[in-house]
């Protein structure tokens, strides 16, 4: 759905952010392990490489892993 305005006064106001440094930090928090139930192995953390060619193979096996994954839950 689509919804036009004239101005920025008709629209409707956002939630206001956390201000709370502390709060903040929890709801990062929240919303990474959401991501990680939503979408498990998307992930996976630092990787350090020899050179491109590493890398290529890396991400080339990663995404066919991600893909056959993927097929395996669609049925």
């Amino acid at each position: 759905m689509v919804r036009k305005f004239r101005n920025v006064g008709d629209m409707d106001r956002l939630p206001v952010l956390e201000t709370d440094p502390h709060r903040l930090v929890a709801r990062v928090a929240e919303l990474y392990e959401l991501s990680r139930a939503l979408c498990p192995g998307l992930f996976t953390g630092v990787h350090k490489f020899r050179d491109m060619e590493e890398s290529n193979r890396f991400r080339l096996e990663w995404m066919r892993a991600r893909v056959r994954r993927n097929q395996r839950r669609s049925g």
